[in-house]
């Protein structure tokens, strides 16, 4: 079965759709430990699309899967 990488999926929502998953490392408070998560911005205008606050992953690639699935559920 041929699937695509998370790299290759991210980079098809930016030449495709012009849709930028831009995933990062946070933190909200100094006792809390850090979290990644996503915003998902319009490649063209730079505007903010989406604001993923309430979404918090262990890993990088959590946050990947997670900003992929709502761009496709959401945004496509």
């Amino acid at each position: 079965i041929s699937a695509p990488t998370l790299q290759m999926a991210m980079k098809w929502l930016r030449n495709k759709h012009d849709i930028v998953c831009a995933v990062g490392l946070f933190t909200d408070l100094p006792k809390t430990p850090p979290y990644w998560s996503f915003n998902i911005l319009n490649q063209s205008t730079a505007d903010v699309m989406f604001e993923a606050f309430d979404i918090k992953c262990e890993t990088y690639e959590e946050a990947c899967e997670a900003a992929i699935k709502y761009c496709l559920e959401n945004l496509i």
